[in-house]
């Protein structure tokens, strides 16, 4: 009951960016301009090339803030790879894995609920579509979900000592 009990939890940890399949995305939220109803449902649309052939378990998410200054403008960076904040980064994992190939589509959906424990609840649909020759495109092969609750995740690291993992040429992150 225990296990079955941690798949509903997102995992909040620093990890090496050599472990992403595919560039990140963004999405911009400006909380200049937003209205606080707006923040009450977030859905972010999921679309990613996979760089190698892979288990995909989840879903890594991180922020990046702009303190947009009156002089200066700083940029705060919760990035795998970046020194790593006591925010770290958040993995959204699937109850089963998706099997990808090299050049293959990723698509889904990170739909965030709030709720009344001043937080989110997280909904993550991935696919995989049907890839190479023969495949019916816009089909999908494999479709996984994972149901998280984002107030109480599994804490990784329990160390606030910065980790530096080892620079990468491609820039993946």
């Amino acid at each position: 009951m225990l296990l079955f009990c941690y798949i509903f939890m997102p995992v909040v940890d620093a990890f090496d960016p050599r472990l992403l399949v595919a560039p990140s995305i963004s999405h911009t939220i400006d909380f200049a301009k937003i209205k606080e109803e707006e923040l009450y449902e977030i859905e972010i649309p999921l679309k990613f090339i996979s760089l190698v052939g892979a288990r995909v378990h989840g879903l890594a998410c991180w922020f990046d803030v702009l303190f947009n200054g009156s002089t200066v403008q700083r940029w705060l960076t919760t990035a795998p790879g970046a020194p790593t904040t006591h925010w770290y980064q958040l993995r959204c994992v699937l109850l089963q894995p998706l099997y990808v190939m090299a050049g293959q589509e990723i698509t889904g959906q990170l739909r965030l609920v709030a709720h009344n424990a001043q937080s989110y609840t997280i909904y993550l649909t991935m696919g995989v579509k049907m890839w190479g020759p023969g495949a019916e495109q816009g089909k999908f092969c494999s479709h996984h979900l994972a149901n998280l609750i984002l107030k109480n995740p599994i804490i990784g690291c329990l160390s606030h000592k910065p980790i530096q993992w080892p620079r990468i040429s491609n820039n993946i992150h």
